[in-house]
């Protein structure tokens, strides 16, 4: 028999030899009905336990409440002005974040940050210290504007004094929680009155996108691990879809649907409807018909 023939001889019982059986990749999954609401990543109910004011909130609460029978509660919200978490230059308060919101990590529900520096209700939300210092701001009057005896006071967005402090207080914080696995994300919050980017309830000075981009700019060269958010307000009160402050120029947008903002016992809503690949920016949900026009717009 010549070589060939053996050759194909060889293949022929290679070929009709059973292969060994291989497991199936697939599992089948049959889950149980818990008539418990699901707790999704970044998605859900958010209790606001400080919501500028100290006071709102968290303070109603039992020492011990963290709300278990609002169901899809998955992450408690500190939003606070900064002068409440650096009272003293380089000396820091984070006890005011940390303690609140160890009750919720315990039970392996996370937090979320807002640090604001301007608001209508007290002066120095930014830290007096940083004023004193030499940076450049406005007096305003609620309702009415810029009033040079206004009892309130709202940074220069771009001053170098303000922008240099705010520069080493985000290092700090940063340090803290970025890549902390107990904080679900960190709103971009020292732009605008509240930290909403927008001034139409303090200075109502039209600052520009130019403005707004240096505090995104500032954030994401800090947090490179944590999701940061910004308020859907940045595109102004009453500002254009796209014109005021175009989210495509920071990052892609992807439309999902948004409930809006509900407030039941002091919970609200803080559903992520955007997102992009790798550390930066994602907007939260669209609360506002003028905002809402951006989805439409930019998806």
């Amino acid at each position: 028999m010549n070589r060939f023939l053996c050759f194909l001889l060889g293949m022929t019982v290679l070929a009709a030899a059973p292969l060994p059986a291989q497991e199936s990749p697939l599992q089948t999954v049959e889950p149980a009905d818990h008539g418990r609401a699901l707790i999704n990543p970044q998605m859900g109910w958010t209790m606001h336990f400080y919501s500028n004011i100290i006071t709102n909130y968290g303070s109603k609460l039992k020492p011990s409440d963290t709300l278990d029978d609002f169901p899809g509660l998955s992450c408690v919200y500190l939003r606070v002005p900064w002068s409440f978490l650096e009272p003293q230059e380089g000396k820091f308060n984070w006890s005011l974040l940390d303690t609140p919101a160890q009750r919720w990590v315990d039970k392996g529900k996370q937090m979320a940050i807002r640090v604001s520096s301007t608001e209508s209700w007290m002066r120095w939300a930014t830290p007096k210290w940083v004023h004193d210092a030499g940076a450049k701001g406005y007096n305003f009057r609620v309702g009415k504007g810029v009033d040079k005896d206004g009892p309130f006071w709202e940074p220069d967005y771009k001053d170098p004094v303000f922008l240099k402090k705010l520069d080493n207080f985000l290092a700090a914080m940063a340090e803290r929680y970025d890549g902390n696995p107990n904080v679900a994300f960190i709103d971009i919050g020292s732009f605008g009155v509240w930290g909403e980017g927008h001034s139409w309830a303090s200075s109502k000075l039209p600052f520009d996108f130019e403005s707004r981009k240096i505090h995104v700019d500032l954030y994401c060269k800090h947090f490179k691990k944590t999701l940061l958010a910004i308020s859907d307000d940045f595109a102004g009160r009453t500002g254009r879809a796209g014109k005021t402050f175009p989210y495509h120029r920071l990052c892609p947008v992807q439309r999902r649907n948004s409930t809006g903002r509900q407030h039941l016992r002091s919970a609200s809503t803080s559903l992520v409807v955007s997102c992009r690949d790798g550390p930066g920016v994602l907007a939260q949900a669209a609360c506002y018909p003028g905002a809402r026009a951006l989805w439409v717009k930019q998806t």
